[in-house]
């Protein structure tokens, strides 16, 4: 019988399904959605049509017209209330086709939207994906998709681009801030950047109230000086920390992965960080290899050196190559088919830490703060790292989140590699190149998620078998 599955964070839902076997003509799905409450139901838009199609950038079709090729999508829309996901397969040619409701999975059970995580626990997440389609359409109406543009954009308070950047953390952080000030709380708070002109105007509200452990970089480069001096100023209790350390705490719980490991990092270096440790999980060589182990993450430099080459898909060497899949961040950098150009707004388009450990299994791990995953974030940078252990409903909210960033940026990465020449050096990465420009019109695009590999993995994991 057909699997449908649908999580959620507090921003949108991941959907994952699949068929008993592939569908003959199958073009791709229409995905719908329906309200529980009142059974209403509305078919998402798709974005992207069949190559050798004309549409302006930008425009947007039904999925019964521009169907989804693949067997997991985001929903970047939905109601704040519980809703449930069917998925169609559409058959026949691309101009006339058709839906075959014999095919098509039930609906999943319901989600919701929430930054409720259990337990007492809340997440939030922001929207901080540049090299975006919407972005840069809203730019250029503002004369230009352009840095200074977005830098005056992200710089004030109320404004309708950074709000959306911003997301739930921009929409509640300052209402919690609030709460606490109007009830005579205080607050203590672990930062490692703070130069938000709100944020700070928030902090300096509460006084002495408010106790602030603010990273000091280094001695003679303080990122945080003008910060600092501002809290000071209004009796704020600011404590600088520089942690001796090169210690982890996180590994085991990386060795100890049974499912899948999803992450974002910035750049953790290329000896003893978290990462060189995931790649271990995937190198046959390595006494922790496990050859069913999804992993999915973004890293947004290459912390490769020629001496020490860290990943598979970007340096082989005499690794081994490993079957990860790892993007590194890429826009769109020019107009083409149903495509505008994106602003690569500066070499920091990842800025994320966090990884997710087994979220569906049952030792769900969290790893996330401001820490590098590398030694030099413990012992030269002042970096917080927090691991939650045991809570389901976080672990799927970031699992989600992880995978909105990491869909926005592979094909982009693999666009680019394509561009310059440069062959993928994974099983998954080879399933993107060369360039592509839009759907296929026949049904040959469903025969990766049949055949053993990292498709067939990626399925697994969001579709666990019962029990």
């Amino acid at each position: 019988m057909p699997q449908i599955r649908a999580y959620a964070d507090s921003d949108h839902v991941f959907i994952a399904w699949k068929p008993d076997a592939p569908i003959p003509g199958c073009r791709g799905f229409a995905l719908k959605r329906k309200l529980v409450a009142s059974g209403a139901e509305t078919t998402l838009d798709t974005w992207v049509g069949f190559a050798g199609d004309t549409a302006p950038p930008g425009t947007r079709r039904p999925s019964t017209e521009w169907p989804v090729q693949r067997f997991l999508w985001s929903d970047y829309g939905p109601p704040r209330e519980e809703v449930s996901y069917q998925a169609v397969p559409l058959t026949g040619d691309k101009d006339a086709l058709v839906e075959d409701a014999a095919q098509s999975t039930g609906w999943s059970e319901p989600v919701m939207v929430t930054t409720d995580a259990g337990d007492g626990i809340s997440a939030y997440f922001n929207r901080g994906v540049v090299a975006t389609q919407w972005l840069s359409r809203a730019l250029r109406e503002r004369g230009g998709a352009t840095r200074a543009v977005l830098t005056d954009a992200i710089n004030a308070p109320g404004d309708r681009i950074r709000n959306f950047l911003g997301g739930a953390v921009l929409w509640r952080l300052p209402r919690l801030l609030q709460e606490a000030l109007q009830s005579g709380g205080e607050i203590h708070a672990a930062l490692f950047e703070l130069n938000d002109p709100q944020l700070i105007a928030a902090l300096q509200a509460f006084g002495s109230r408010a106790h602030v452990v603010l990273a000091n970089g280094d001695s003679n480069d303080d990122e945080n000086l003008n910060a600092r001096n501002a809290l000071r100023g209004s009796q704020v209790d600011v404590r600088d920390r520089l942690v001796n350390t090169s210690s982890h705490f996180a590994r085991q719980r990386i060795n100890a992965a049974t499912q899948g490991i999803l992450f974002l990092m910035f750049n953790p270096g290329p000896v003893g960080t978290l990462l060189n440790d995931i790649i271990e999980r995937t190198t046959p060589a390595s006494t922790t290899y496990d050859p069913q182990l999804h992993i999915h993450g973004v890293i947004n430099q290459d912390p490769s050196t020629t001496a020490h080459p860290v990943v598979g898909l970007l340096h082989r060497g005499d690794l081994t190559e490993a079957d990860i899949d790892v993007v590194l961040p890429a826009a769109v950098d020019a107009d083409f088919s149903f495509w505008r150009k994106e602003l690569s707004y500066s070499m920091v388009m990842v800025h994320s830490k966090c990884i997710v450990i087994d979220p569906f299994g049952p030792k769900q791990c969290v790893i996330t703060g401001s820490h590098n995953m590398g030694p030099k974030a413990s012992g030269k940078n002042d970096d917080n790292l927090v691991i939650i252990d045991g809570q389901p409903k976080l672990a799927e909210a970031y699992a989600v989140y992880i995978m909105g960033v990491y869909n926005q940026y592979r094909w982009r990465y693999y666009q680019r590699q394509a561009e310059q020449g440069q062959t993928a050096t994974t099983g998954a990465a080879a399933g993107a190149a060369p360039t592509w420009a839009g759907l296929i019109n026949d049904d040959t695009w469903q025969s990766r998620y049949f055949s053993p590999g990292p498709e067939q993995r990626e399925l697994t994991f969001w579709l666990p078998p019962p029990g």
